[in-house]
């Protein structure tokens, strides 16, 4: 697929580069946190090739690429007419203060799951064997 043609659309059917404010993506969606968004026809973009969906969620309009994201927002990225140096700031200066303290809760708490996980399996693991060692060797039924 040509996502060349597709960031094209994206950005016509956004408004143009100068209505797009930021541009970041995660493993499927490209975000967009847009100047003006009355102006975008949802159903417009949906059928735009390439694009399997639409969301408006947190401030952003998200657009559903699919696993070759990185490909579609780098053609995009290379369009439009922000900065990318710029983009994560401003998607972090645009949000609400309660999403930005939860942001910041889960990216610290991220960070210790696997602790976490190797706790319960070690936990685990020191009560299994202190039961067959505390438990004979042979049942009787």
């Amino acid at each position: 697929m040509d996502y060349s043609i597709t960031a094209k659309e994206l950005i016509q059917k956004l408004g143009g580069g100068e209505n797009i404010s930021s541009l970041t993506h995660c493993m499927t969606r490209l975000r967009f946190i847009l100047n003006d968004k009355s102006i975008v026809d949802d159903s417009a973009v949906s059928e735009i090739p390439g694009v399997l969906g639409v969301v408006r969620n947190g401030g952003q309009y998200q657009v559903v690429v699919g696993n070759n994201v990185a490909k579609c927002f780098a053609e995009t990225n290379k369009l439009s007419a922000h900065s990318e140096q710029n983009t994560a700031a401003k998607a972090k200066a645009k949000r609400r203060p309660v999403a930005a303290a939860l942001d910041f809760i889960a990216d610290c708490m991220t960070q210790l799951i696997p602790v976490i996980i190797a706790g319960g399996l070690i936990k685990a693991t020191a009560c299994r064997v202190r039961r067959e060692l505390s438990e004979p060797a042979f049942r009787f039924v």
